[in-house]
């Protein structure tokens, strides 16, 4: 065992200097700068954003299916929940795109930078704003009426305390929304 612990020893030493003696142009760590580092950095958050919006569509897609129904009033509440969610579908959409979009500038290592991918990322980032407020929009007409929100509830219920135990909208239920 000695033996042939001393002859691997031996190869791995002679691999050493061959490697040493015949670096082919590699320079050991590469190095980078700091404008580099921040572009990797960007690159990989724009990587994240993409994959976390992928999740927050799933789970909108989801929502939508149980408060869009055939049926639904847009004029009610369960309409603006519905109007909510699929506005949240398509932030997650665009959103994904403009991250992928500048992924696709941060991440590539050219010495020109990819003026359509920013370009379409600006755009899915405007449409992603213009989704999250048409949600909003639908979220305070909904809030700024709850006599509409929760019909005959008690005095003092507010769309911040449905469901709250202890509170005036404990027991409080949004008409039309199954859980």
């Amino acid at each position: 065992a000695a033996r042939s612990l001393s002859r691997w020893h031996a190869k791995r030493q002679d691999l050493k200097s061959y490697i040493k003696s015949h670096r082919r142009g590699l320079k050991g760590k590469m190095s980078f700068t700091k404008g580099q580092q921040a572009t990797t950095a960007e690159c990989v958050f724009n990587v994240a954003q993409a994959t976390t919006q992928i999740a927050a569509l799933a789970s909108n897609i989801a929502d939508s299916a149980k408060t869009c129904i055939k049926g639904t009033n847009f004029l009610e509440t369960s309409g603006k929940v519905c109007v909510v969610n699929l506005a949240g579908i398509a932030y997650s959409v665009s959103t994904i795109a403009a991250a992928l979009s500048m992924a696709a500038g941060n991440c590539a290592t050219t010495l020109m930078p990819n003026y359509l991918a920013m370009c379409v990322g600006g755009v899915a980032g405007v449409a992603a704003s213009l989704s999250q407020f048409a949600g909003a929009a639908a979220l305070t007409s909904a809030a700024c009426a709850p006599e509409q929100l929760a019909p005959g509830a008690a005095a003092g219920v507010t769309p911040s305390n449905f469901g709250q135990p202890g509170g005036p909208g404990a027991n409080v239920k949004l008409p039309g929304v199954t859980p």
